[in-house]
């Protein structure tokens, strides 16, 4: 083609890659998908996935996907899977450990970087947030995943969450460290509707090595 501009298609492919390139998706996951999803067709788990990914909307509801269920049963390989078919869509997105994240902020939370870090886990069109609930044991945690997570529920932002376990389970096993905690769970309850889905099954990793 003369001139030197590229088919609309190869343009759309490049930002597509530019996108995958600026969502931090660690290398395990960077070829996780729907149709690599361990759950057979017309599974209600499945279909759940298959709808938030293609429906979900920044500033629309529902806008969070929470997925609860035991260690290794998939949580994480489904959530990357959806993040992957968003950012399909064009959606720009960012992918963070709740641990390692939250180790950033304190290391940098009298820098720059520390607020830099916080507004673009607020402002990302899409956030996938993993292992939420790892971490509990200060009131910094509490305070710094509630202003993200109040944030996005304010905005209506895509917020695809994984947990071990549910909310109810997590208020449970030591009500003294979940203060505050009942906040930032009615903030994810709400903005998923139906999409609280608990996962189910043995532990994949050491079963297969799978997912």
């Amino acid at each position: 083609m003369d001139g030197g501009v590229a088919p609309c298609g190869c343009q759309e492919v490049r930002r597509i890659e530019r996108l995958l390139g600026q969502a931090r998706i660690p290398r395990r996951y960077r070829d996780a998908s729907l149709e690599g999803l361990l759950m057979p067709a017309g599974d209600p788990i499945r279909t759940a996935l298959e709808r938030f990914a293609k429906e979900a909307t920044p500033g629309q509801e529902p806008c969070a996907l929470v997925l609860t269920g035991a260690v290794g049963v998939g949580k994480t390989y489904a959530a990357y899977a959806v993040l992957h078919a968003m950012v399909a869509r064009g959606l720009a997105a960012v992918a963070e450990t709740v641990p390692n994240v939250l180790d950033t902020l304190r290391a940098t939370q009298l820098s720059d970087k520390g607020g830099d870090l916080l507004r673009g886990l607020q402002q990302i069109p899409v956030l996938l947030l993993d292992d939420l609930g790892a971490h509990r044991d200060s009131a910094f945690v509490l305070e710094r995943l509630f202003m993200v997570v109040n944030h996005r529920y304010n905005e209506m932002l895509p917020t695809i969450v994984t947990m071990n376990g549910s909310f109810a389970d997590f208020m449970r096993v030591d009500p003294a460290s979940a203060l505050g905690w009942d906040r930032l769970f009615s903030r994810l309850q709400e903005m998923a509707g139906g999409f609280v889905l608990e996962m189910r099954g043995k532990d994949r990793r050491l079963s297969n090595g799978t997912h």
